[in-house]
């Protein structure tokens, strides 16, 4: 990995800043821990034939125990992932898993990479939410609604329509965002285009996939779209107390073209929003490659031998961690 190992100097020590889990821009310090140890561990069991790795963390913030990885060999192009909450009882996670679909003998390792750290942001913050015990989780309870709706509606267009909600909610866009961040410190170069090279990551793929989408490409069974709508706004209406356009109950065939229209809007200006934040991401992967570039090892010859290699940096590039100044939770 590119990001820089040592962060005795990023962390900030004042108490009052509390380290709560938000993968807006970058990646809490203890994750890239525990990224590091898991990735190591998924690689050593591909190289053995073993597809199952497990761990126990703990630290000032977090406790986690038996945190798993399962991984599947399947015939695909790309790595698909997925993870599983386990259960929570005084402030520890218990059994979460992580599953991750894969063909062992062709797989690119950067994908690997972002794909685990983007269900370990989803773990992270979960287990944030529910120690904080957020009251602000309507996303979450919709997204599992809509796994069990997807399940019951096989429409094509339906099909379609549920993975654009999903990729329009916060804790999604988030880890999405968050998961540029190792791609693009992967492998940029401060003299690379980094604007072209965010263009090339997934998350500017799933940005213009939200931006353009277009329900007039499908050819819509509108009975059953009246179905899933009644039934997806119906359950959102139980938890939420805003009443947004997109939350109306359809009687009709228009009523549904209705909700089409302001579905589109919405993912528009979540898609700008994707947008604007790795743009924002942008500028921290370009300070950290400065910062990175800055790096130089001196001898202070007043010191012990054990003690006289010293590393400096540019203190003007240094960050300070995200996490430590945004708190949505």
């Amino acid at each position: 990995m590119r990001f820089i190992k040592q962060f005795s100097d990023y962390n900030t020590q004042d108490p009052f800043m509390i380290p709560v889990i938000n993968e807006k821009y970058g990646i809490p310090d203890n994750l890239k821990v525990v990224f590091n140890i898991f990735y190591e561990k998924v690689e050593k069991c591909l190289l053995e034939g073993n597809y199952f790795a497990s761990m126990d963390y703990e630290d000032d913030t977090i406790e986690l125990k038996n945190l798993c990885i399962v991984i599947h060999n399947v015939c695909r192009e790309d790595i698909y992932a997925n993870s599983q909450f386990g259960i929570f009882y005084n402030n520890i996670m218990k059994n979460a898993e992580i599953n991750i679909y894969l063909d062992i003998n062709n797989f690119n390792k950067k994908e690997l990479k972002r794909c685990l750290l983007h269900e370990l942001l989803h773990i992270f913050e979960f287990y944030n939410r529910y120690k904080k015990k957020s009251k602000k989780d309507i996303q979450w309870k919709i997204n599992q609604h809509l796994i069990d709706l997807r399940k019951k509606y096989r429409d094509v267009f339906i099909q379609d329509f549920i993975y654009h909600i999903y990729l329009s909610f916060d804790h999604e866009i988030n880890a999405r965002v968050s998961e540029t961040y190792i791609v693009l410190m992967e492998d940029s170069l401060l003299t690379n285009d980094l604007i072209r090279d965010l263009e090339k990551t997934s998350a500017w793929k799933y940005k213009e996939y939200l931006k353009n989408f277009n329900y007039n490409n499908y050819k819509i069974n509108y009975e059953l779209l009246k179905d899933f709508f009644i039934e997806l706004n119906t359950y959102i209406k139980k938890y939420s107390i805003k009443n947004f356009n997109i939350h109306t109950i359809p009687n009709s065939e228009k009523d549904c073209d209705f909700l089409l229209k302001e579905y589109k809007k919405y993912f528009n200006k979540k898609s700008k929003y994707m947008e604007n934040k790795l743009l924002k991401l942008l500028k921290e992967v370009e300070n950290d490659l400065k910062l990175i570039d800055s790096y130089r090892v001196v001898i202070d010859e007043t010191k012990n031998f054990s003690e006289k290699y010293v590393t400096i940096f540019d203190k003007n590039l240094k960050r300070k961690s995200k996490i430590f100044k945004l708190n949505r939770v």
